[in-house]
């Protein structure tokens, strides 16, 4: 099956992380099942609509773009080298 949205679905794993969910807890907070917000997250699954209140309750862009991924990534290499000093 073919994936859609890899910079989107990266983004908000990321986000999840951020805020310490799981996917129990986005599903349980937005009314869907763990196994449908899995499928949604990992792109293999599309429904717009999800990914609308995915985007609104984790505050992630809709359109993600690679120089996003980037500042991200950037951004947590830098917490992480101030974590371990």
């Amino acid at each position: 099956m073919k994936k859609v949205g890899d910079n989107w679905c990266k983004c908000v794993k990321i986000a999840m992380i951020l805020k310490e969910m799981n996917t129990e807890d986005l599903a349980q907070d937005l009314g869907y099942t763990r196994h449908f917000i899995a499928g949604i997250i990992n792109g293999y699954r599309n429904s717009p609509i999800a990914r609308k209140r995915i985007c609104r309750h984790l505050e992630v862009n809709e359109e993600v773009s690679c120089e996003t991924l980037e500042a991200i990534q950037q951004a947590l290499e830098e917490n992480c080298k101030e974590k371990s000093m």
